[in-house]
């Protein structure tokens, strides 16, 4: 355990043969001794869950993703601080490296045609899906290996696409 001059435990762990295993904590240093941050070790590489908390009254999620041996992988969410705890964004790793959808919400809760959040605003045929109240699209692409592949889109507030680039193997392509 790790303590801060406020006598607050600022972390907690364990440590195997001089590397972290198991499962780590720290805390805000705060009148609340809140979470901050959890994660996951084996044999002192990231290996599991990480999460971390907001420092607000209902103590919601700022991220949450995965790590396999020390590298991302699966799908990453960051969240917004506010009322409605709405989705930020969401992308994908694999082995470490950003692999499949990347996308990015506004911070807005409206009634529009679109699709819910969480899902692309894009159908297969580009046909936005549904109504009610949606959480707009900013901004959609995908990666492979890393790299930015494919079509980039950018959207208003209200939907509408403001920007269409194409990458191929993260170049753009004029």
């Amino acid at each position: 355990m790790y303590y801060k001059n406020s006598n607050n435990i600022a972390s907690e762990g364990q440590y195997v043969n001089n590397k972290k295993d198991g499962v780590w904590r720290w805390w805000y240093d705060d009148d609340q001794h809140t979470l901050r941050f959890e994660e996951h070790y084996v044999d002192g590489k990231e290996d599991g869950i990480l999460r971390e908390w907001y420092n607000n009254d209902q103590h919601t999620l700022r991220f949450e993703g995965h790590y396999v041996d020390g590298k991302k992988d699966g799908t990453w969410r960051w969240w917004y601080n506010n009322e409605q705890h709405t989705l930020k964004s969401e992308d994908h790793y694999v082995n470490g490296k950003l692999n499949g959808v990347w996308r990015w919400w506004y911070d807005n809760d409206q009634q529009t045609t679109g699709i819910p959040q969480g899902e692309s605003l894009r159908h297969t045929e580009g046909i936005p899906q549904g109504e009610g109240l949606h959480h707009t699209l900013k901004s959609e692409g995908y990666y492979v290996d890393g790299k930015r592949h494919g079509h980039w889109i950018e959207f208003n507030v209200n939907g509408n696409i403001i920007s269409n680039i194409v990458y191929v193997n993260g170049i753009e392509q004029r």
